[in-house]
């Protein structure tokens, strides 16, 4: 079985991450903020006075451009650090729901693959996650099996059947066209971890 996730740790990680990122970009930007440009440095009263001229010219310009890239800067950061904190919480989400099929159903996904490989799985099914798994002789396993009613169209889609149904396809439905792969119990328990876990 592959090791306990520590979900405090991968989620504090992840916190920092996106505060570093946050704090940064507001670093930046108070420092543009304070940083003006000689140009737009206020006019004293007692120069105001002296060149009265002036109080009638145009008003300043405005903020030079670069003025606005920390709002912008700031802004982008921002949801690179929600994106990264979505991608993190997803991944820890598909392992969780891994690690609950692997409980339930006795298996270990992750050895699935290499099994449905060299058995020939990728021959017939398309299937979610698995290299080169393109055929159309069977239906697809995708995220969808856990949606079905039925195996094969006649045998009720439990965890239990599903084992039985990889090991011993042909003698629960005689007329079914997937053969009998007639592998290890554990074999299928590791498949059926797999393919439940889908999402």
């Amino acid at each position: 079985m592959r090791a306990p996730i520590n979900r405090p740790l991968l989620w504090t990680v992840a916190g920092l991450g996106a505060a570093g990122i946050a704090g940064l970009a507001g670093g930046v930007g108070f420092w543009r903020r304070h940083s003006i440009h000689p140009a737009q440095k206020p006019v004293g009263l007692e120069e105001r006075a002296s060149k009265r001229v002036e109080l009638m010219s145009p008003p300043a310009p405005p903020l030079q451009p670069e003025m606005r890239y920390p709002l912008g800067l700031a802004a982008a950061m921002l949801a690179l650090a929600v994106v990264i904190v979505a991608i993190v919480w997803w991944f820890d989400h598909l392992r969780h729901v891994q690690q609950e099929a692997d409980i339930a159903i006795g298996g270990v996904g992750e050895r699935a693959i290499p099994i449905m490989l060299a058995n020939g799985c990728a021959g017939c099914h398309t299937i979610q996650g698995v290299p080169g798994a393109q055929g159309l002789v069977g239906p697809k396993l995708d995220s969808t099996l856990n949606e079905r009613l039925y195996l094969g169209g006649s045998v009720p889609n439990t965890s239990q059947n599903m084992v039985r149904w990889i090991r011993f396809s042909r003698q629960l439905d005689p007329h079914t066209a997937m053969p009998s792969t007639g592998i290890s119990e554990q074999d299928a328990r590791d498949i059926a971890a797999y393919l439940y876990a889908l999402r």
